[in-house]
């Protein structure tokens, strides 16, 4: 097995990620996110590391 680069996106927001595709769509604040999209739990440690508050 190898390992491969997989970029993903991370909305803070919905906390949710999703491979980043050419045809990724972004929800908007509040929307249901679409298929592709895969739901953080508010505890989950990226979700907290890329979306904490720069004021912390």
């Amino acid at each position: 097995m190898s390992a491969r680069r997989v970029p993903q996106v991370i909305h803070c927001q919905q906390h949710a990620r999703a491979d980043f595709t050419a045809e990724l769509e972004i929800p908007a604040p509040g929307a249901t996110v679409a298929a592709g999209w895969h739901k953080l739990a508010a505890d989950d440690r990226l979700l907290q590391l890329l979306c904490q508050s720069k004021a912390d």
